[in-house]
């Protein structure tokens, strides 16, 4: 056996042999999150909460090809935009931006 091996064999022998569980076993559902002791059924449930990110989608269209890119940044979704374009272009064709939102 190896070094790690033998760690995790050793490990879970002494959990063997300590029983696994330190606390009393009733009562460690009722301090837990996911079992409350109230009557409510889910009391701990939040309410949702709705996370607005300004996310830009720019799309570049050359003769052959188009790019389309979303970042969360303005110059980044343009740029990537015109090089998935570019690499789909043949040379000497260009590639322009036509819609950012």
């Amino acid at each position: 056996m190896r070094g790690r091996d033998m760690a995790l064999a050793g490990a879970l022998s002494c959990l063997f042999l300590a029983g696994g569980v330190a606390a009393d076993p009733s009562t460690a559902l009722r301090t837990a999150v996911y079992a409350p002791s109230g009557s409510d059924p889910a009391p701990m449930l939040q309410d949702v909460r709705v996370i607005r990110v300004h996310v830009y989608t720019c799309t570049a269209r050359s003769r052959f090809a188009y790019g389309v890119w979303t970042a969360g940044n303005l110059a980044t979704a343009r740029a990537s935009a015109l090089y998935q374009c570019a690499i789909r272009t043949p040379r000497g064709f260009v590639c322009r931006i036509t819609r950012c939102r």
